[in-house]
Parts: C-alpha cells; sequence; structure tokens
C-alpha cells in the first residue's frame, strides 16, 4: 500500500490512477476544503514498515503517518530540518 509513504510525504489525498474523473474532482475539492484523504494505514502495514525502517527512524514515522507536520516532527525530536528531510526521504526510498 502507498497510503504509508504517501502520509511520509505529506500528501493530502492518494488517489488510485484509474479513478474515474468525478471521484477524482471529489477528492480535490475534499482536499480544498481541509480534508485529508490519504489512504487507511492498517496496524500490518504499520508494523511492515517497522520492520524495514531504522529504529531511530520509528518516532519520524509514527508522527508524520499520524499527522505531525515535519516541523513540528523536527521541534520535538531536535532535529535539524535539513536533517529531517534528508531522514523522511530515505524512508521513501525504503518503502516506496
Amino acid at each position: 500500500t502507498m497510503a504509508i509513504p504517501a502520509r511520509i510525504a505529506g500528501a493530502d489525498a492518494l488517489v488510485d490512477k484509474g479513478v474515474p474523473p468525478r471521484e477524482l474532482a471529489a477528492t480535490i475539492r475534499a482536499v480544498m476544503q481541509g480534508e485529508a484523504i490519504a489512504g487507511e494505514v492498517t496496524p500490518e502495514a504499520m508494523n511492515l514498515a517497522g520492520e524495514l525502517l531504522a529504529p531511530d527512524d520509528l518516532p519520524i514515522l509514527g508522527m508524520l503517518v499520524n499527522g505531525v507536520s515535519a516541523a513540528e516532527v523536527a521541534e520535538t525530536l531536535r532535529l535539524d530540518t535539513a536533517h529531517l528531510e534528508s531522514r523522511i526521504d530515505r524512508m521513501l526510498e525504503i518503502l516506496a
């Protein structure tokens, strides 16, 4: 599933490439109104992601999947923004 990488990347929505135009338009409208539709993240998917990532990336994973902004993650974990972005990029390479 792409729900975890989508959330890590900060996507507000995740749609299948074959989605009908009306559904795509509805998704775009929902995002414009502030709704996030990045797909369901199952416990199984989180467990698999946790097995693939380095242990020190797990707090980042958990916060981003739960909608915490990258700025808040950096502040909470006392990380430099550039360093956090590098770690997020590495996480996306592993999970995508």
